[in-house]
């Protein structure tokens, strides 16, 4: 009887060695994917080659990635390079495998032997044994002892950097390497073939097997252990798991020339062919397929991972790095029936499904995935820029200068009650007591009990457009804002709101009153503005990088923020606190969106249904979000420092590696200091901010500042004692508790040491007394 059973995972900190190659990572988008947003990283993006054969993931959260022209350290947005001429003990640049042990340690297999990586510290193994050329397979036990096949057919168990040869089994394709895990014993295991083997100390003791088992083992292209102990075997004819001598699972599909097995907490099972792509099997033994013809850049792929945020990484050989992220967007366009142009508002339609306005090609009826053009054989405008689907479900639509349209039994009528042929509508809006707010290029009209008023905008000199409206929930009052800034309702007019100061409010694209009962303003170049008692204070976050607002949509708990730079969410409680350290969580292009840029300048652009999904109009389409099932990260990337780099007078400029290390010394002619910093995350590194204080001594705070730009850039360093404090914050809008801190001395001159500054205003001193006790002829006084 045998029980093969693998070794536990354990997760320890530990701080890098940082070499940077500065070019950003911007990963190709590839094919829309119903589950997945599939992002590709090559050459170009700072990858030292477009074969990635290995990856593995550190206990600090960045990804190691073997290549044949490098190894590289991915935080999800640079690629750090390492070779032999940066890091000597790396015996080549051709990296084979990458495998971490079970304390941590990072082991690196390359074309000229094995190399590893702890505590910061980097050992070359068994510099001159002869076997330590090619290692091929890599595994570790519970004890930390790493067992590596080279090959040509050696064996080896490595204890430190220590290596001992270990005699070889027969096998049943010498040319093969073999397969190796561990039974329930912590004994080490061979399969080669339909031959398996226990390792007894000194010797290897053949086992006799069940004929099916012997079969599958015969047949296998890649044999991998997961953490119940049980063996993942994929072979051209399907999958098997086998725990012991027990078969658990068949499933009879094509899996050809399997390189690689990972394995989800959920039991989905994915395995990387070397000639026919990625395959991902589900629980329910649903095969999905995934090559070229699926969008991929290629067929042949060397590995395929998860890493400990859930996303699924694959190494193609010779097209890069791939990143399957589970998508929380969903985003409809062309493929979906719409046309070729951007949508401008939403609706909700009669059996759940919406009206999306397209600027170009009239109303559409959205359901189930597909886009229909609604009202067919009717007249309609074209331009459609505002959707409103009032109480009585007639359909409200705003064109440019086209008019005002409604839907009746079916059809659409032209609204011509507004004494001018030719205008644009804005936007449309419907109070608590039933009627129609349609926000004009010229003003503002209100449709009640079928006829229509006219509002004129005191104070306006020219046309000023109404592109949102707003009700307030205790009082009643009606407010209106465009270009013209702030209007609210009083009588027949609606008079413009001033601040304090008797200044016009900025533009704005979208007006909600807060529970406390503020005014939050959505304004077109300032982000978004709290109004209230005449007062107007700044709602934005340093790091919130959008200054088009959309529309401030309420749902739940939460407000969402439709953006030039994406779909935002925050709590309604923490929208008016500190804006210092809000917690926005922002949506794009990595978690599904066609495009960032949603629809600006229209109300409404963004609905929920019945089923509590978001829908949002966009320039590519239109973007979803099931909120019941929206998938949140959560925590917080922790802010790293990795290096600085400074010029000393005319010399070249010098860099100074700070693993292991919180605390440098520069010295007096330091100047252009450049400090680099990253944070580890893999999903969506786009989200990461970083706010950065320095300080100084004597002199207190010397620079603060929120980015994204991960280098810190300084002239000069005053003298004495500084400190640098850095906070990173990821997709979940926190961020990171404690921050992390550098201590940067500079050592003064001697001009600028206090001493010395005190002796020179001494020695000033005494000189002016003397000079003031000599008399006119030289001789002193008394």
């Amino acid at each position: 009887m045998w029980n093969p059973i693998t070794s536990a995972s354990l997760r320890l900190p530990c701080w890098t060695i940082i070499l940077f190659t500065f070019l950003p990572a911007t990963a190709i988008t590839l094919t829309q994917d119903r589950d997945y947003v599939i992002s590709n990283w090559t050459t170009i993006d700072g990858l030292p080659g477009n074969s990635a054969t290995s990856i593995g993931q550190s206990p600090d959260g960045y990804l190691w990635i073997g290549t044949f022209n490098g190894l590289v350290r991915f935080d999800g947005s640079r690629f750090s390079v390492y070779h032999p001429s940066n890091t000597p003990a790396l015996p080549h640049d051709g990296i084979l495998r990458v495998h971490r042990d079970q304390q941590g340690g990072m082991w690196f297999g390359t074309f000229g032997g094995l190399a590893k990586r702890k505590d910061n510290a980097w050992h070359l193994v068994a510099a001159n044994d002869p076997y330590r050329t090619n290692p091929v397979r890599l595994i570790s036990s519970k004890t930390n002892v790493l067992y590596a096949w080279f090959e040509g057919g050696f064996l080896a168990r490595i204890q430190g950097s220590k290596l001992e040869p270990l005699p070889t089994p027969q096998l049943s394709a010498p040319r093969r390497a073999p397969f190796l895990f561990f039974d329930e014993a912590g004994n080490l295991m061979l399969a080669s073939g339909p031959l398996l083997y226990r390792w007894t100390k000194s010797s290897w003791l053949p086992l006799s097997l069940p004929a099916q088992i012997a079969s599958t083992f015969a047949t296998a292209s890649q044999i991998t252990q997961n953490s119940s102990g049980e063996l993942l075997i994929a072979g051209p004819t399907g999958f098997t798991s086998i725990l012991g001598d027990r078969v658990l699972r068949t499933v009879k599909t094509p899996l050809p020339n399997v390189f690689s097995i990972e394995e989800e907490p959920d039991g989905t099972l994915w395995f990387a062919s070397s000639t026919d792509g990625l395959y991902r099997l589900s629980p329910d033994n649903s095969v999905r397929h995934f090559n070229k013809e699926h969008g991929f850049p290629s067929n042949t792929f060397r590995f395929v991972s998860r890493d400990t945020d859930g996303n699924i990484w694959a190494g193609t050989n010779g097209d890069g790095l791939i990143r399957l992220r589970k998508r929380s967007v969903f985003t409809y366009g062309l493929e979906s029936g719409l046309p070729d142009f951007p949508v401008k508002s939403l609706a909700r339609a009669p059996g759940n499904s919406i009206f999306v306005a397209t600027y170009g090609r009239g109303v559409y009826r959205f359901k189930d995935g597909k886009a229909n053009p609604a009202f067919p054989g009717s007249p309609k405008p074209a331009f459609a820029q505002a959707l409103l689907t009032d109480r009585s479900g007639h359909l409200w639509i705003g064109s440019y200068s086209d008019g005002l349209w409604r839907s009746t039994n079916e059809r659409l009528e032209r609204i011509d009650d507004f004494g001018e042929r030719r205008f644009t509508v804005e936007a449309l809006f419907e109070d608590s007591r039933g009627r129609i707010w349609v926000g004009c290029s010229s003003g503002v009209a209100l449709y009640e009990s079928g006829r229509f008023r006219h509002f004129p905008l005191v104070g306006a000199k020219f046309p000023v457009p109404i592109a949102a409206f707003t009700e307030s929930p205790s009082t009643g009052e009606i407010w209106a804002g465009g270009d013209g800034g702030l209007y609210r309702l009083e009588g027949e007019s609606f008079l413009p709101v001033l601040d304090k100061s008797a200044k016009v409010l900025p533009s704005l694209r979208s007006l909600i009153v807060h529970p406390s009962g503020s005014l939050l303003l959505g304004t077109i170049a300032d982000g978004i503005l709290q109004f209230r008692d005449g007062r107007v204070l700044s709602a934005s976050s340093p790091v919130w990088p959008a200054p088009q607002i959309g529309e401030i949509f309420p749902a739940g708990p939460d407000y969402w923020l439709a953006t030039s730079a994406g779909l935002w969410r925050i709590k309604r409680d923490l929208l008016l606190r500190d804006p210092k350290h809000h917690a926005w969580h922002p949506f794009g292009i990595a978690d599904g969106m066609a495009t960032l840029e949603c629809s600006v300048g229209h109300q409404p652009i963004v609905i929920k249904d019945k089923a509590e999904t978001l829908w949002v109009s966009t320039l590519k389409g239109i973007a979803s979000l099931h909120l019941p099932r929206l998938p949140l990260e959560s925590g917080s990337a922790p802010a790293r420092i990795e290096r600085i780099s400074f010029r000393n007078g005319d010399q070249p400029e010098k860099t100074i590696d700070l693993s292991g290390t919180n605390s440098i010394e520069l010295p007096p002619e330091s100047w252009d200091i450049r400090i680099s910093y990253s944070a580890p995350l893999l999903a969506a590194p786009e989200k990461v901010s970083f706010h950065y204080l320095l300080t100084a001594a004597s002199s207190g705070s010397l620079s603060e500042g929120y980015d994204a730009n991960r280098e810190l850039r300084l002239l000069r360093l005053p003298p004495g004692n500084n400190q640098l404090t850095l906070e990173a914050r990821s997709g979940s809008g926190e961020w990171t508790r404690p921050a992390t801190t550098l201590f940067l001395k500079r050592t003064p001159y001697l001009w600028e040491n206090r001493y010395a500054q005190a002796a020179a205003s001494l020695s000033l001193l005494a000189a002016l007394i003397f000079t003031s006790g000599q008399q006119p002829d030289g001789t002193s006084s008394n």
